[in-house]
């Protein structure tokens, strides 16, 4: 007769009958409240920062600005220059970066100027309007 004592296989634990590494608590099954959910970031906010979240929240950061490089001003000229003045910000740009150069003599509307493109386009006799 074997008188060796048995160990249970620790993966059998919890009450069902399903093997494998199931734990007896509520770990992974969710909580009481919201039953089936899960247990991950958002699972116990209240209702109500839910439905500010849903709803428009606007962050206070503001949106990024998006540049634009001389180059692309220069070879567009034609097609953007209404009135001896190029508007940038009716592209979707809002700063001026001084990538490239500039050949004529252009004022130039935008947020935001570099110094290199500050520099560039008043050696070309241009000017720089902020706006």
């Amino acid at each position: 007769m074997n008188t060796r004592k048995t160990r249970k296989s620790r993966k059998k634990i919890g009450r069902s009958r399903r093997l494998g590494k199931r734990k007896r608590g509520s770990g992974k099954h969710g909580g009481k409240g919201r039953a089936g959910h899960g247990k991950r970031a958002g699972h116990k906010k209240s209702s109500y920062a839910l439905e500010i979240m849903e709803k428009g929240f606007k962050s206070r950061k503001s949106a990024p600005v998006i540049g634009v490089n001389l180059t692309w001003i220069q070879k567009n000229l034609e097609k953007i220059q209404k009135n001896n003045v190029v508007d940038v910000t009716e592209y979707g740009f809002g700063k001026v970066i001084g990538g490239g150069f500039l050949k004529a003599p252009v004022k130039i509307k935008a947020k935001q100027f570099s110094k290199k493109a500050l520099d560039k386009i008043k050696k070309a006799g241009g000017e720089a309007i902020q706006c």
